[in-house]
C-alpha cells in the first residue's frame, strides 16, 4: 500500500527549539515524521476496532494496557503507534515497528532513531502543530 511522498512530513519540538537557538540536533535527536493519508489511517482505525470486537469478552486477549490513550488519539485524528494493541497480538504493530527499526538500522538518514505517526489529514496535523508551537512558547516564555 503505497504513501505518497508528499504526504510524509519531518516535525518534532527539536525543530521549534534549533530555530531559537535553544537546542541543537545532535547525535540523540531523533527524526519524527508525520504521515497523512485517509485511507491508511482509515484502514488501521478497522484493523483496530476488528481486534477489539474480537478479544472484547476473551480470556485469551493480550492486555492492551494502552487502549484508552489510543482512543484519545483517535479522537484527535491521528494514531500513535505507541498506543496501539501489543505487537505480539496485532500484525501491524508488528510490521510497523519493524519497517521504521530497519529504517533505523539502515542509518541512511544519519545515526537518528526515526519514528512516525499517522494522521487522518491535514486538518488534525495542523491543529495538533498548532498546540505543540503554542506550548513550545510557552516553556520558552515566546508569547506573541
Amino acid at each position: 500500500m503505497p504513501v505518497l511522498l508528499s504526504s510524509i512530513s519531518l516535525f518534532g519540538k527539536a525543530l521549534f527549539y534549533t530555530q531559537f537557538g535553544m537546542a541543537s540536533f545532535g547525535d540523540q535527536s531523533d527524526i519524527d515524521l508525520a504521515i497523512i493519508s485517509e485511507f491508511l489511517f482509515d484502514k488501521i482505525w478497522r484493523q483496530v476496532f476488528d481486534y477489539w470486537e474480537e478479544n472484547e469478552n476473551t480470556d485469551n486477549v493480550v492486555y492492551w494496557s494502552r487502549e484508552n490513550s489510543f482512543k484519545d488519539y483517535l479522537f484527535r485524528g491521528w494514531i500513535r503507534p505507541d498506543k496501539l494493541p501489543p505487537a505480539q497480538a496485532f500484525d501491524f504493530s508488528r510490521s510497523w515497528w519493524e519497517f521504521f527499526r530497519e529504517l533505523t538500522r539502515q542509518g541512511e538518514y544519519g545515526p537518528y532513531k526515526i519514528r512516525a505517526g499517522l494522521y487522518k489529514s491535514w486538518y488534525y496535523l495542523e491543529k495538533y502543530q498548532s498546540i505543540c508551537i503554542k506550548e513550545c512558547k510557552q516553556e520558552l516564555g515566546v508569547l506573541e
